[in-house]
């Protein structure tokens, strides 16, 4: 069993005191597309199928998590239900996210030649850049 000092709890109470920053992106698979125009097309299907791997096995954990928590009205810690429902939301949000991601990272490789510039879809591909500055 673990247990907080009453230094530790000083510091977290500090700690807490103090605005968090935003997330950081730390993804190995963004990197790996961010640099696909040096890989092949196949490599570029398979760092986006690790990606909706990923976010299968993420799924089906806070499936598992969620099914504790309703089955046991509130899991293990049922009077912090209502903090850990901020993260668990959190959490599946970006999974989400990311499922629609991948959905819309499909259809765009799908229409790709290759990995080199693709003129075709030069108008499409700038239209994601667009949408963000109106």
């Amino acid at each position: 069993m673990y247990s907080i000092t009453p230094a530790g709890r000083r510091a977290l109470r500090s700690w807490l005191g103090q605005p968090g920053a935003g997330p950081a992106l730390e993804f190995e698979g963004g990197l790996k597309l961010f640099f696909a125009d040096r890989g092949t097309k196949g490599d570029t299907w398979a760092t986006i199928e690790a990606i909706e791997r990923w976010a299968r096995e993420m799924r089906a954990t806070g499936m598992a998590l969620a099914r504790e928590y309703e089955m046991t009205d509130g899991g293990p810690f049922p009077e912090r239900v209502h903090i850990n429902s901020l993260i668990n939301e959190l959490l599946w949000r970006h999974i989400e996210t990311i499922d629609g991601w991948v959905a819309w990272a499909r259809e765009q490789v799908d229409d790709w030649d290759g990995t080199s510039a693709q003129r075709h879809r030069h108008e499409l591909d700038m239209a994601s850049f667009r949408r963000h500055v109106r």
